[in-house]
């Protein structure tokens, strides 16, 4: 409790007043984590050493604390040298917690290729948080290609998270690549029914192809099938609706390897949200699409969203 105050040093006199600390692995356990909240790397690894040198046996929540002091304060040989001697000496098997501690350890350093050697050698598949940490460092250190790895780990396994997307555009963007962030280092705006673009005629012949060859699959275009907050402009064109027009130029201005990521301001119909899984389904293209409501993530005839949004 002192230490969560920003009192360790009453913590400590606590502690060294306690006549059961010699059986109590959770007083050193909140105390090893205390040090480390407080950037004081070096008492959390001291005191770890002495909890051993007095015979208390450390247990996984004692290593994931005193590997956050280390990461904490930039200890990577250490929490290495710990890392690997938990199975070895103490018989605690690592858990994905104490991974993403370590990849975020390394990280921090820089010491990228070992942090993805890591992941890859983890006896379980990695985790939401082990991908998060090396993204995060590969932001901090402009690793462009292991950032863009890691990122699309993490699409796939929340898809709904918009800050995936965004520290993504920020490792893009840092890296120097904003034209692969975006189409020829434009941003492109569609409205429904838009006829303005310079490649209209394009757009529009596309959307037409496309349209045709979904039809074979049982799509029909139809406008009861609009959700009732779509603006006007939506329910007066779906054959030309702004997602469609939008991923019709997508198509025919990018290789057939990249996808697409859109953002709009509204909610997509049903109508549209039907199109669109066909149209990653025919294309084999990956299609990411913010919307009002949610991230869609249509891939392979499925969206993310379950077909609830």
């Amino acid at each position: 409790m002192y230490s969560k105050c920003g009192s360790i040093e009453d913590a400590q006199f606590v502690f060294d007043n306690m006549p059961e600390k010699t059986t109590n692995v959770i007083s050193w356990n909140a105390l090893i984590g205390g040090y480390g909240n407080h950037g004081r790397g070096i008492e959390a690894v001291e005191l770890f050493e002495r909890m051993v040198h007095e015979g208390m046996m450390p247990n996984h929540v004692t290593f994931l604390a005193v590997l956050s002091a280390c990461r904490y304060s930039g200890l990577s040989d250490y929490g290495w040298e710990l890392f690997e001697s938990m199975s070895r000496d103490y018989k605690v098997k690592p858990r994905a917690m104490h991974y993403a501690c370590m990849i975020e350890l390394l990280g921090r350093e820089g010491l990228l290729d070992e942090a993805f050697v890591l992941i890859r050698d983890a006896p379980f598949r990695p985790t939401i948080n082990m991908w998060a940490a090396l993204l995060t460092a590969c932001r901090v250190h402009k690793n462009f290609e292991l950032g863009k790895f890691a990122a699309e780990k993490l699409y796939g396994m929340e898809p709904e998270k918009l800050s995936n997307y965004v520290m993504l555009l920020n490792i893009y963007n840092s890296s120097g690549k904003q034209d692969e962030a975006e189409i020829k280092k434009q941003p492109h705006v569609f409205l429904s029914g838009d006829k303005c673009h310079v490649q209209t005629k394009e757009i529009y012949e596309k959307v037409d192809d496309l349209m045709l060859e979904i039809s074979k699959y049982g799509y029909v275009t139809g406008g009861k099938t609009l959700l009732p907050d779509v603006d006007e402009q939506e329910q007066k064109s779906p054959h030309y609706h702004s997602e469609k027009l939008a991923i019709s130029f997508g198509l025919i201005s990018t290789s057939s390897s990249t996808s697409l990521q859109l953002v709009q301001s509204h909610r997509i119909c049903n109508n549209c949200h039907n199109a669109i899984k066909l149209i990653a389904m025919i294309t084999k293209r990956e299609i990411v699409i913010r919307d009002a409501s949610r991230f869609h993530r249509f891939k392979n005839g499925t969206c993310s969203c379950g077909d609830y949004w």
